[in-house]
């Protein structure tokens, strides 16, 4: 558990960020969900405790259903509902007492730590960091979170997961700004940094109506809480929507894995990429070579060897590039023409040499420079 601390921007922290960082950790090793749930548990009857262990799967993992209870207890579905609110009740004015002030103040401040606003999932982990994270475990923290009467669950809503949030933080800014970012992502496209996500919110007009709250690490909570919005990688933003997040295809991770290498591939390489992906499509090199060969975005740049167009890379022979390079530039000396070919293909000097002297489209006028015949 003890890692450098370093603030959701990616910069050193402050000393008493650290501090506080660091008793976080030192509640987190000393929480035990067992524990925790003996204690509560210890101020019910035991019918309540009976249902109670039901209802919240904290002994198999598996929640029960008010009306499945009730069939079980004999009970009608109403009745146990009851049961249940004056348990959470008692549990609740328990969690008040000394004994339990560890495990309140690890909940709080691990939500404090992430802008007062935290997606329940993320919780759950940052709670069970030194415990098993198995399913009742995870639901134990879910009873916590319930009796907790500090915090506020998020309302349910599509652009949403699901979340809590401390009493205090301004839970009305939450969707509005999700809806802001997801419109910047949208418009930029592409996976974008999270300091740049941020930059772009504050030439936002919400921005100036809110700065007073929008600061990058309720920003980045409002990103985490939002349902269509995913950090594919670290400080690295997009759309759930995106083919380049969650691909939906061979092609679609032969894109997203050339663009991660960031430079030409031969084919073999990249089928092996495309096979190692966290997207994992299998797929044979010849089914891989052959959707290079059919993406309009990629091009042959050497032998079995390819590269995105969007790295400035053109279609075409070699000769192809040579009359393109004439018909933009004008006459040009052999030695800058093969500088330039090079830098769209991986061929050769002598490839270039052998198709600027050997084809008859071009000719050397009087100064020596290459041109195309009239």
């Amino acid at each position: 558990m003890q890692k450098k601390t370093t603030t959701s921007t990616g910069t050193p922290s402050s000393i008493l960020d650290n501090i506080l960082v660091s008793e976080t950790e030192s509640l987190i090793q000393n929480f035990s969900p067992k524990e925790a749930l003996d204690f509560l548990l210890g101020t019910l009857r035991e019918r309540e405790k009976k249902i109670i262990l039901k209802r919240f799967g904290l002994l198999d993992g598996k929640p029960k259903t008010l009306q499945k209870i009730g069939r079980e207890e004999g009970v009608t579905r109403e009745r146990v509902r009851q049961i249940v609110n004056n348990a959470l009740k008692k549990m609740s004015q328990k969690a008040k007492t000394e004994n339990f002030r560890a495990t309140r103040q690890l909940i709080i401040e691990s939500i404090k730590n992430n802008a007062g606003l935290i997606t329940e999932d993320k919780l759950i982990s940052i709670v069970l960091s030194a415990s098993e994270e198995n399913e009742a475990n995870k639901n134990i923290v879910r009873l916590l979170l319930e009796i907790e009467e500090e915090l506020e669950v998020m309302e349910k809503h599509p652009e949403l997961l699901p979340s809590w949030s401390l009493k205090g933080t301004p839970k009305e800014l939450v969707l509005p700004t999700i809806d802001v970012l997801k419109e910047i992502l949208e418009k930029e496209h592409q996976l974008t940094d999270h300091n740049q996500v941020v930059a772009s919110l504050k030439n936002h007009p919400f921005y100036e109506k809110n700065k007073s709250v929008l600061n990058p690490d309720f920003i980045r909570a409002c990103m985490e809480t939002g349902h269509k919005i995913i950090e594919v990688e670290e400080n690295k933003w997009g759309l759930k929507t995106w083919r380049e997040v969650q691909p939906r295809s061979v092609r679609d991770v032969i894109l997203l894995e050339m663009r991660a290498y960031g430079k030409p591939m031969h084919f073999v390489e990249i089928a092996k990429k495309v096979n190692e992906s966290k997207f994992a499509r299998k797929a044979t090199v010849k089914t891989v070579h052959n959707e290079l060969i059919r993406d309009p975005n990629i091009v042959l740049i050497g032998r079995g060897i390819y590269a995105l167009k969007e790295w400035g890379y053109e279609e075409g022979t070699v000769s192809d590039i040579i009359k393109r390079l004439l018909k933009e530039n004008g006459p040009m000396r052999e030695k800058e023409i093969i500088e330039k070919v090079l830098e769209k293909r991986q061929v050769k000097k002598n490839t270039v040499t052998f198709n600027l002297r050997n084809n008859p489209a071009f000719q050397k006028n009087s100064n020596g420079k290459y041109q195309l015949k009239c």
